[in-house]
């Protein structure tokens, strides 16, 4: 690795070093965070983290459940290099675009629509 290459240019430095870097980093963070609060409930055998053959060894020392946890979140994560800004930046004009459209289309046809008043129709048929 060569960090004057990194260094050379920003762009370069943040959607690449940076990026590549919490797409490992953050799915690990979550797994272990997770896997305290909502798998082990907060209860940990600090004697079994030493030991082999205990609670945390799984298949050979790998738990293939959090390795499948973190494929999936590391290629959530870097989707984001694979999917240009450009390419994002026009779906979502387009999505706000639609929106717009739709907002309009729903607030005209809402001031078309004839309103009644249900006292003033009791009170002519009376």
């Amino acid at each position: 690795m060569m960090p004057w290459r990194l260094l050379r240019d920003f762009n370069s430095y943040i959607f690449g070093w940076l990026v590549g870097c919490s797409a490992l980093l953050g799915p690990i963070a979550g797994i272990m965070i997770c896997d305290y609060y909502l798998v082990r409930r907060r209860q940990l055998v600090v004697e079994d983290l030493y030991l082999r053959g205990g609670t945390y060894e799984y298949l050979h020392g790998f738990n293939p459940k959090a390795i499948l946890a973190l494929v999936a979140g590391v290629a959530i994560a870097l989707i984001g290099l694979a999917v240009s800004s450009r390419a994002l930046a026009f779906r979502l004009r387009v999505v706000c675009r639609i929106c717009r459209f739709r907002r309009a289309v729903f607030s005209v046809d809402a001031e078309a629509s004839p309103r009644v008043e249900v006292g003033s129709a009791q009170r002519s048929g009376s």
